[in-house]
């Protein structure tokens, strides 16, 4: 598997506004983050739609006043979203997806 990263992509307006409505009512689970973007059909994305969904993550964090919480504990992280990025990336590629899909979730900062 190779590491494909799209560039910063501004067509995911919709989809961030989509997830901060979500985030409002409730907690949103990493796989919530995946199927926002391509339908609540999908189980498992692929190399390039997991990309995509860490794209997606990432704005959310980095410019949408979200945080990460980790695990069944619900905990925020202590990792920067550099690091959170690679996490993921690296669950991914050791096929590790079920792990990661409802074991990160992300709420408001001022929840």
């Amino acid at each position: 598997m190779h590491n494909y990263k799209p560039p910063m992509n501004a067509n995911l307006n919709k989809e961030i506004t989509d997830c901060l409505s979500h985030i409002n009512i409730d907690y949103m689970p990493l796989h919530d983050v995946f199927r926002t973007i391509y339908g609540f059909y999908k189980t498992i994305p692929t190399e390039i739609e997991f990309a995509k969904t860490l794209e997606l993550v990432k704005l959310l964090l980095s410019e949408n006043n979200i945080i990460c919480l980790e695990g069944a504990e619900m905990k925020q992280t202590n990792k920067s979203i550099a690091d959170l990025i690679d996490f993921l990336q690296a669950k991914w590629n050791y096929q590790e997806y079920d792990e990661i899909n409802y074991g990160i979730w992300f709420d408001k900062k001022d929840k």
